[in-house]
């Protein structure tokens, strides 16, 4: 999901994508804490995706400001 897409998702659902509503873990009398490590370990490997997109847009960037200034 792209990070356009995943704001509007938080911005209409309050919560992350594949991740329990707080309405779900109450009634649901909590969350197993192994089922929780995993959705969490998910969300890390997904905001570590984000990074590295971003770094290598940033990188893109900075050399093309290079290009530009040696003109």
């Amino acid at each position: 999901m792209n990070l356009a897409d995943l704001k509007r998702y938080i911005y209409a659902n309050k919560h992350l994508p594949d991740m329990p509503t707080e309405k779900e873990v109450l009634e649901d009398n909590g969350i197993e804490i192994g089922q929780m490590q995993l959705l969490l370990l998910k969300k890390i490997e997904e905001q570590t995706l984000y990074i590295l997109n971003l770094q290598t847009q940033i990188d893109a960037l900075r050399k093309q400001l290079e290009t530009l200034e040696k003109k």
